[in-house]
């Protein structure tokens, strides 16, 4: 009953766990996605701004031109003419300024495009009441200069009039101030309380106060109409020139300008936006580095096989130790046949010692042995190569010497698919061989083994395959070689040719060069080696594996260091 009870719970809370994840992902995306939407509406707003403050600019030029030459025609008009011009010009702005305000704008709305029109629109119209109105006050002041200049007595006498009135519409500004503040210093609490007769005057004073303000203006914009007036009475007309003041021409798009700075502090400020940026920022240099990664690959691919591959094929190959025999035996069913051809190997080989044998094996190798054989520890294969038994494993070995023949049964049991082939030198041959393949030697004691080292630094050939170094092992000796699903070893006549990622080894009286795959596509697409080798020669054989295995060499353009690892090896024959 506890196990169904403990079932259940656990049940239970990976399923509310499960619903917690699942909640946080469409919360998390919900809100990634109205940012996102948030700032693209931003985006698009900011450059319908944008837009129509360019086009602003441009029909601010026009209008100005235009003003510039309706003044410049009533530059010698009549007062009565000017009179109705800043008539027409009145009516105009006030027409204008009854147009309806555009709302407050909000960035990150979606479908505020309307509100960011409307805002360009009254933009204009406020432009264009801007000039309007200065062109008006010229007009006004023209007038004013054509009838002061006949009697400016009445021009001075009708400033002081206007002063008065300004002084008197000023005072009576700070009278009601005055008054607002006697209130609420006597009676602070009262004037804020509806229904009190001190609430009910200080909202009167208020009321008044809005008026007064008007008033005051209105007074003080006609005194300087009139002094601007009076400051040109005198001049000629044609004296007079029409200036545009651009400083307030900038102030009546303002608005726009405002706009424009929020949307851009907004688009800013957002992650999204910011993301955006750099991923824009950022987006062609990473567009050339993901071309170049596609491409490079490939142009040099065309440059081997097109102009490399057939180079190598044209130049002569070369022999390793042609004076060597070349001859080779091997072991099969726990006897022996010279010169045998095809999958020599099985999985698990009977070897047999005589008196005065040495086996050099992996301990993990040995299946079986008789009780009669005595075992030690043989810390290398070759000192005089120590770098390289230890990168092909052959280090720690089990050292067999038996005092009479004697029946040890090897096989790889740590590797399924491996098998395992004997493959015997006699005196006077040598075989060039990958130690990676080997598993352990069988020789004479009075005729120990030694691994030669041959390099090939002038040959293309061996550029080319990236293997500059050739171990050799010479006979006697009996090699325990193990390939994947099994080894074949094939006489040479008169030329082989065999993928080069699965050979093992080859006798050193053979001609190596290499060979170009056939077809450029498996190439390209990295299912087939650029380069097979190749063997020719009258008497020889080359020794290789079924199959690759799951680990086989990756090569320099290989994983990471594994593949790095793998070149460097190859290039020292391992």
């Amino acid at each position: 009953m506890s196990g169904v009870l403990s079932t259940s719970l656990r049940f239970l809370v990976r399923g509310a766990l499960s619903f917690c994840l699942i909640v946080t992902v469409l919360l998390a995306g919900r809100y990634i996605v109205s940012e996102w939407r948030a700032f693209d509406a931003a985006r698009r707003d900011l450059a319908l701004l944008a837009g129509g403050e360019q086009h602003l600019g441009g029909e601010r030029t026009q209008l100005k031109l235009a003003s510039m030459a309706r003044v410049k025609r009533l530059g010698q008009a009549s007062a009565e003419a000017l009179d109705a011009h800043i008539d027409a010009l009145g009516k105009q702005i006030t027409a204008l300024s009854a147009k309806p305000e555009a709302q407050a704008l909000s960035f990150g709305l979606p479908g505020s495009g309307q509100l960011m029109q409307g805002l360009v629109a009254k933009s204009r119209r406020m432009l264009e009441i801007e000039l309007l109105s200065q062109e008006r006050d010229y007009l006004v002041a023209l007038r004013a200069a054509a009838r002061a200049g006949v009697d400016r007595d009445a021009a001075m006498q009708a400033l002081a009039r206007l002063h008065a009135a300004h002084v008197a519409a000023y005072d009576a500004l700070n009278d009601n101030l005055r008054a607002q503040s006697r209130i609420r210093v006597n009676s602070l609490w009262r004037s804020y309380l509806p229904g009190t007769v001190e609430f009910g005057m200080r909202d009167r004073l208020v009321q008044e106060e809005a008026e007064l303000v008007r008033a005051n203006n209105a007074a003080a914009s006609a005194v300087a109409l009139q002094q601007n007036a009076l400051s040109i009475i005198g001049a000629p007309r044609a004296s007079l020139q029409f200036i545009v003041n651009d400083a307030r021409l900038d102030a009546a798009m303002g608005q726009l300008r405002g706009a424009i700075s929020a949307g851009e502090a907004y688009a800013s400020a957002n992650w999204a936006g910011r993301m955006a940026e750099s991923v824009r920022e950022v987006a062609p240099t990473a567009g050339a580095i993901l071309l170049s990664l596609m491409l490079v690959p490939v142009a040099i691919k065309v440059v081997f096989y097109y102009l490399l591959a057939p180079l190598a094929e044209r130049l002569a190959p070369f022999y390793v130790d042609r004076h060597a025999s070349g001859l080779l035996e091997i072991h099969a069913a726990g006897g022996r046949r010279a010169t045998a051809l095809g999958n020599s190997s099985a999985p698990s080989a009977v070897v047999t010692l005589r008196e005065g044998d040495e086996m050099l094996i992996q301990s993990a190798c040995i299946q079986s042995a008789a009780v009669t054989v005595a075992s030690s520890t043989r810390w290398m294969l070759d000192w005089t190569n120590p770098f390289t038994c230890l990168a092909a494993g052959l280090f720690a070995l089990t050292r067999i010497v038996s005092t009479q023949p004697a029946a040890i049964v090897v096989s790889p049991a740590r590797d399924p698919l491996a098998e395992i082939a004997l493959l015997t030198l006699p005196e006077g041959s040598s075989m060039v061989f990958q130690p990676r393949a080997l598993v352990g030697v069988i020789h004479r004691l009075d005729q120990p083994l030694h691994m030669k080292r041959y390099w090939r630094l002038g040959s293309l050939h061996a550029w080319l395959t990236l293997q500059l170094r050739y171990l050799v092992f010479s006979g006697p000796v009996t090699l325990i070689v193990k390939g994947c699903r099994g080894v074949r070893v094939d006489a040479v006549d008169h030329g082989r040719v065999i993928s080069q990622a699965a050979t093992l080894g080859f006798s050193t009286s053979t001609a190596y060069s290499t060979s170009r795959c056939q077809t450029f596509l498996p190439y390209l697409l990295g299912r087939a080696p650029l380069l097979n080798d190749r063997f020719d020669g009258e008497v020889g054989f080359c020794v290789y594996e079924e199959a690759l295995p799951a680990d086989a060499r990756k090569g320099v353009f290989g994983r990471g260091l594994e593949g790095l690892t793998d070149s460097v090896l190859k290039v020292f024959g391992v």
